[in-house]
């Protein structure tokens, strides 16, 4: 699928359609979620897993850097557009990535409409937000995972209040017992803040064999490692 010469995995408009064309002609529904998603948190992925309910296809709106940088603390974003959009092609419930200013918004929805808006509901959205908002056919409110904005997670690193807090219930496990077949790779880390470099280093150990094996350091080999403040999310 054809995207910008600049930014590898984000789509261009053109590219976009006919994208959501496929997705017509073979019944799928789409849902289109707009964001900065500078960090991966927990917060994001479980907008993520909800979208995933709601439609087959998932599309992501990404604010341009300077668009980021306008609303968010100093020295952010600290993942570049093509930074942010390249980890969120790894993730698995991710279908199509785009990005625009506000006032290109409704250009650009316009290739993806009908769509479903999902959004965190006690979270103020940000211009690019609210047009996804105003042009979505349904709207899908996800309630806030306490705890689990970015600046709540920056604010906790800050004050030494790590590892954040994360209810049981909101802990997925998509943990397996089937068989590991073929060539098994095995990798090692903390893995706390999930980055660029981490996503990359991932996918070319999965390039490696058939399964790949990410063994995790537990929360006090972490602490010992980086220091008192880490890590910022708890091993589950």
């Amino acid at each position: 699928m054809a995207t910008s010469d600049a930014h590898h995995n984000i789509l261009t408009p053109e590219a976009l359609s006919l994208w959501r064309a496929g997705a017509t002609a073979t019944g799928q529904g789409v849902a289109v979620i707009a964001g900065t998603f500078d960090i991966l948190q927990p917060g994001n992925l479980r907008v993520l897993t909800e979208a995933k309910r709601h439609a087959e296809q998932i599309c992501v709106l990404l604010e341009p850097d300077e668009v980021a940088a306008a609303h968010t603390s100093a020295g952010r974003p600290w993942h570049t557009l093509d930074e942010r959009a390249e980890l969120l092609h790894h993730l698995e419930h991710v279908s199509a990535i785009a990005a625009c200013t506000p006032d290109e918004a409704p250009i650009v929805l316009e290739h993806l409409q009908p769509y479903t808006g999902v959004f965190c509901a006690e979270q103020t959205l940000d211009p690019l937000g609210k047009a996804m908002d105003e042009l979505a056919d349904h709207r899908v409110p996800v309630a806030k995972l306490t705890g689990c904005f970015t600046g709540d997670i920056i604010a906790a690193v800050r004050e030494g209040k790590t590892p954040i807090h994360i209810p049981q219930e909101q802990l997925v496990n998509d943990a397996s017992d089937d068989a590991l077949d073929g060539t098994v790779v095995s990798v090692n880390g903390c893995f706390d803040m999930l980055h660029i470099g981490h996503a990359r280093f991932l996918a070319r150990a999965r390039s490696m064999g058939d399964s790949l094996v990410v063994m995790l350091n537990n929360d006090e080999s972490v602490r010992n490692y980086k220091g008192e403040n880490r890590p910022v999310y708890p091993a589950e």
